[in-house]
């Protein structure tokens, strides 16, 4: 078994040097620039508007029979966004390229943003109604819909629900078990059997429960992680201007400490960035579609938002952290550490708890309840999407063959959280890689192909907020925007149309 699960190793790491070159990570900036380009700057010129739509008169809809609100939609997909990414994988970062990484996953996430306005305005236009009458969607969705090839949708389906079943999950949970064994000395694969136990009792509800319990738990987990990480940083004041110009200095300056990895700074900041955020793999699509908005823009502004609070904010803080205690390390390009503050001890979420430990008692405790509940969350968004691109791919098939199936595709869901606890981290990094790598590819490409209805749609909304209409009206038939059947049904039930 040692032989086989070593030969996995060998062939898992390959793959991922193939699916992550250096010059891919080039390409995924250039797709973030082409779509803020041709959106003209959604995420940066319309940020009043994206905190309007979550607080303003028609934010919550909560009552709603058909879909979710604005806000429980955000709460959604931050809380697949917002997990290990932001803690184990900003570490990692650190680790293998440096602290200018830091600038990268910035850069990842501000291009990123007009990736996720592009992928979640789609994921409104093209979304349907299921048997119950809630509105759902996503990349299969409006890959079958913007393209008219219904096998597009289904190769786009089935790499979603093996990236989320197979990969994702495998990183959250081996996070959990190794930040709560460091903190209470519990084997790692009793915590993997708790976490998979807790996370049958969610798998077997639906998106409204889904959507409930994201909206209690998101919220709090943010405000105690980032209030913590501020008392760390103000401990540290007088450390911080200068881990924010090393964060800068690594990134550029050639005669820094780091700067012999300049190169190596950005593609492990734009790769463990993506892994972050998600922006461009559409992870954030299928609440996206749930939403009962006035128009598709709507999510789209929403969720372009959820990218920079998790990267720009929660990445951010993560690394100052770490910066300004002096907990971390730096693995240099010949294997050699350039730094060793905390020597012995492997990358991810300990060095986190390092830091934290440092100023407040108990730190490691404080971290592994904190890292359990952005997990958690993040597997409840990796759930959601699998199950909801099953239901597609099932869609015509007899009632109890689906049901069938989705009870498998729950047992496999369960069964990786519960093996991959136990797993080596770098085993862990590979299949993730691999997974979020042929995803991001697969869906990025989608997305340059079919981008035309969310900017036409993007189009209509700038010049009716111009004129002064309050909720602009997204009318497909006068956009000619093709099989958006839905927004016709909707337009006539809530009497809306675009004028002329």
């Amino acid at each position: 078994m040692e032989a086989f699960l070593n030969a996995f190793d060998n062939i898992t790491g390959t793959i991922v040097g193939i699916v992550w070159h250096d010059n891919i990570c080039w390409v995924l900036l250039v797709i973030g620039l082409l779509f803020t380009v041709l959106t003209r700057g959604v995420q940066f010129r319309c940020i009043p508007q994206m905190f309007k739509l979550l607080f303003g008169s028609n934010s919550k809809n909560s009552d709603s029979q058909k879909g979710i609100s604005n806000l429980q939609a955000l709460m959604i997909a931050v809380g697949g966004r917002v997990g290990t990414g932001n803690i184990a994988g900003t570490a990692t970062a650190i680790f293998m390229g440096g602290p200018g990484a830091i600038f990268w996953m910035w850069m990842s996430a501000v291009l990123g943003a007009a990736s996720a306005f592009i992928e979640c305005t789609l994921a409104q236009i093209y979304k349907t109604r299921s048997e119950d009458g809630t509105y759902i969607g996503g990349q299969a969705y409006y890959a079958e819909r913007a393209l008219g090839i219904k096998w597009f949708g289904t190769a786009m389906a089935v790499i979603l629900v093996g990236s989320n079943v197979f990969g994702n999950p495998c990183v959250q949970s081996n996070t959990i078990s190794t930040a709560v064994a460091n903190a209470f000395q519990i084997p790692t694969w009793i915590v993997g059997l708790a976490i998979a136990g807790a996370m049958a009792l969610v798998v077997f509800g639906g998106i409204r429960r889904l959507a409930a319990l994201a909206e209690k738990i998101v919220p709090t987990m943010c405000i105690v992680y980032l209030t913590i990480a501020v008392i760390l940083i103000g401990a540290n004041f007088a450390k911080l201007p200068g881990a924010i110009g090393l964060i800068f200095s690594s990134a550029f300056n050639p005669r820094s400490a780091f700067g012999g990895m300049m190169g190596t700074a950005l593609v492990w900041g734009v790769r463990r960035g993506v892994y972050s955020n998600e922006a461009g793999q559409g992870t954030g699509t299928a609440p996206a579609a749930a939403a009962d908005a006035d128009n598709p823009c709507d999510q789209g502004l929403v969720q372009a938002l959820s990218v920079y609070i998790d990267t720009l904010v929660v990445c951010t803080i993560s690394a100052l952290c770490m910066l300004c205690t002096n907990c971390y390390n730096v693995l240099g390009m010949d294997g050699s550490m350039v730094v060793e503050y905390l020597p012995g001890l492997p990358d991810g979420i300990p060095y986190v708890q390092s830091a934290i430990a440092s100023v407040l008692p108990l730190g490691e405790i404080i971290v592994a309840f904190l890292i359990t509940t952005f997990a958690f969350t993040s597997l409840m968004s990796y759930y959601l999407e699998a199950e909801i691109h099953i239901e597609y791919l099932t869609m015509k098939l007899p009632s109890a063959l689906q049901k069938t199936i989705l009870n498998a595709l729950r047992l496999c869901f369960l069964f990786m959280v519960f093996i991959s606890s136990s797993w080596p981290i770098t085993r862990v990094w590979n299949i993730t890689d691999i997974g979020g790598g042929v995803l991001t590819w697969a869906h990025l490409t989608l997305l340059v192909i079919i981008c035309g209805p969310a900017v036409k749609a993007l189009r209509s909304y700038d010049k009716q907020r111009k004129a002064g209409v309050e909720h602009p009206v997204f009318d497909p038939v006068a956009l000619g925007i093709k099989n958006a059947d839905l927004w016709t049904e909707i337009n006539k039930e809530k009497g809306r149309w675009l004028q002329p």
